[in-house]
């Protein structure tokens, strides 16, 4: 087992027969322009430090990424790593990739001070995960009904039809979010309650509530259908 304990540079190295650094640990791995012109095995190889493979050539690489500590940002060689996982089979390595890049790239937007991009790439990391993080719309729909709830009990913008002079409890207000939330993705989940009269502001929250919940549905079937 060889054991790096200072940078290893192999950049423009050719590697003509079989690379073999199994179970090999290194902290910083630079493998830039390097060629692999036969198999490449990095199986149980840890590398503690940073990865670099900018314009690196080969045409598998035998590696996980959760043996990766980071990898150098680079546009070719994240694009690179990801069908690589894929042809590989490893779907779940080739999701963490494409997430690690995505948050890079971000970062690399807002130092490039294009943020008008920058502010819609973070608004697809919060929403969903760059459409990897299937628990990201639910948490934000769990949110939004106990935002939508707490409103409606303490406004006392719904009324009960039958009674007028009475708002909501707790609870009612909260399964009143919830219907109206879900509503917006189908009247097959929930239809909307008949036995409540939303007032003034209320109902604005109502339709602002129903389009957020067809959005974070549809983000959700994204992420799920991506993930799994």
């Amino acid at each position: 087992m060889a054991q790096f304990k200072g940078p290893a540079d192999f950049k423009a190295a050719q590697f003509k027969n079989t690379a073999t650094f199994i179970d090999a640990h290194f902290l910083d791995a630079n493998f830039d322009y390097a060629e692999f012109e036969g198999e490449s095995l990095f199986d149980g190889t840890w590398f503690n430090g940073t990865l670099s493979l900018q314009r690196t050539k080969y045409d598998n690489l035998n590696m996980r990424l959760s043996h990766v500590h980071d990898l150098a940002y680079d546009d070719t060689a994240y694009f690179l790593l990801i069908e690589n996982f894929k042809k590989l089979g490893f779907t779940d390595d080739a999701n963490k990739c494409y997430y690690s890049y995505r948050c890079k790239h971000g970062w690399e937007l807002w130092r490039r001070r294009e943020y008008l991009t920058w502010f819609l790439d973070s608004l697809a990391w919060w929403s969903y995960g760059y459409g990897l993080q299937p628990w990201q719309p639910l948490g934000w729909s769990a949110l939004l009904i106990l935002m939508a709830g707490v409103f409606f009990w303490r406004s006392s913008t719904i009324k009960k039809k039958d009674d007028q002079s009475k708002g909501v409890s707790f609870l009612e207000a909260l399964l009143l979010g919830a219907t109206y939330y879900t509503s917006g993705a189908s009247n097959i989940i929930s239809s909307r309650p008949k036995e409540f009269a939303p007032q003034a502001s209320a109902r604005y929250v109502i339709v602002l509530l129903r389009l957020l919940g067809w959005i974070f549905f549809i983000l959700f079937l994204a992420t799920l259908g991506r993930t799994v």
